[in-house]
């Protein structure tokens, strides 16, 4: 059977669930049945989270926005480590941001944003490399207290 790729994307062709080989932009040739595609699209992904609430270790709310932005470098991997590359970055994300805000006062997030950002990219940075993914600067809105 004939598949067409488009311009910007990549197949993953998996024969009895393991991964066989990428297909290329164009018309190309799988067999039903005994293969699998998933196709990859190769353009830079943005994708923007919901606003994050974390407490800080004094018990005071912190509110910030965060977009995150990646390419997909190896779609074989990206296929078959995660799930949802973008999913599972926004998670990451916002556990690292959680992580970071319960260790420190507000007034220490809120001074210094920049630590946050660093955080944030060494550990979606590493991650990232083993989902074939490359990462570019993420975009973090100041954090701001949430009155209760």
């Amino acid at each position: 059977m004939f598949t067409v790729v488009p311009r910007e994307h990549v197949a993953v062709v998996r024969r009895r669930g393991r991964h066989h080989r990428v297909l290329d932009p164009g018309v190309r040739m799988f067999v039903p049945g005994l293969e699998s595609l998933t196709r990859v699209d190769l353009r830079p992904q943005h994708r923007a989270a919901a606003s994050i609430e974390a407490v800080d270790r004094d018990g005071e709310v912190l509110r910030l926005g965060l977009v995150l932005r990646w390419t997909v470098k190896d779609p074989a991997a990206a296929t078959s480590e995660v799930a949802d590359v973008g999913a599972g970055l926004e998670q990451l994300a916002t556990a690292t941001v959680r992580r970071h805000i319960g260790g420190r006062r507000a007034e220490d997030v809120i001074a210094d944003p920049a630590r946050l950002l660093d955080d944030l990219h060494l550990t979606l940075t590493g991650v990232g490399g083993r989902w074939g993914v490359a990462l570019q600067p993420t975009g973090v809105t100041k954090p701001s207290r949430v009155r209760r």
